[in-house]
């Protein structure tokens, strides 16, 4: 019978340890170049982990650097929740996490929005969050009126 028992001790230990192992293992990757967009434009924050694995019972929190008490997304629980000020504006693509893709869509980019945004990962003991660079621009327009032509800034 003891035979038995350290198969099973041992058996559970393999489990466990291939299970921190493999989160351990894992990187949140992020574009190094900033993401470029123009006011109006729906862009996507992009934030994928490597090697692919799944991201669905993870906690993940999208958040401007600076200020993490106000997400812009927060996805925990398998739940996701819009942050204030980014209602109907956000969203992950939570068919693809299972695929490890935790990238952010924002619609309806604002000057505003310009800055470095944070994409966190945790699970269990793990946790990282890499930065992602937003710019974005102003397109001036040509205005046209009684014959006269200007931009408007």
């Amino acid at each position: 019978m003891e035979p038995l028992i350290h198969k099973v001790c041992l058996l559970t230990f393999l489990v466990v340890f291939d299970a921190t192992s493999s989160v351990a293992d894992l990187s949140l990757i992020v574009p190094p170049d900033p993401v470029v967009a123009s006011a109006g434009d729906d862009i996507i924050l992009p934030c994928h982990l490597s090697p692919q694995s799944s991201a669905v019972a993870m906690d993940i929190r999208w958040f401007k650097e600076g200020d993490f008490t106000n997400p812009l997304y927060l996805y925990k629980s398998r739940t996701g929740e819009e942050g204030e000020g980014y209602k109907g504006r956000v969203s992950l693509f939570t068919q693809e996490l299972e695929r490890g893709n935790l990238s952010l869509l924002l619609k309806n980019v604002k000057v505003s929005d310009r800055g470095r945004y944070k994409c966190q990962a945790s699970h269990l003991d793990w946790i990282q969050e890499p930065a992602v660079a937003l710019q974005v621009t102003i397109i001036p327009s040509l205005v046209i009126r009684a014959g006269q032509c200007y931009r408007s800034p």
